[in-house]
């Protein structure tokens, strides 16, 4: 869980652990994606992943790591959203 205003009470229906329990019955409909430091090296692959469920992703890293330019221009290149400020509470 994270300590983030309005997690709690999206969590499971609005906010899930892992895309592939429900990505798909809400395929094409916008999608973010709160990337953590700690899984920064996975990044890029996860986030164009979950590009092949929806056209609209925004990966949200909060300014917490960096990201290489090479990662930068993979995310631009696939219509991926960047987002590094940080977050201050989640709205349905």
């Amino acid at each position: 869980m994270l300590p983030t205003e309005g997690f709690d009470e999206l969590w499971g229906h609005a906010i899930f652990q892992w895309p592939y329990c429900r990505r798909w019955e809400v395929k094409d409909r916008p999608c973010g994606y709160i990337a953590r430091a700690g899984k920064a090296p996975n990044l890029l692959p996860f986030a164009l992943q979950l590009r092949g469920w929806t056209r609209e992703l925004v990966v949200f890293t909060g300014g917490d790591f960096a990201i290489a330019e090479e990662a930068r221009l993979q995310l631009q290149a696939a219509g991926v959203r960047l987002e590094t400020l940080p977050v201050a509470r989640l709205v349905a």
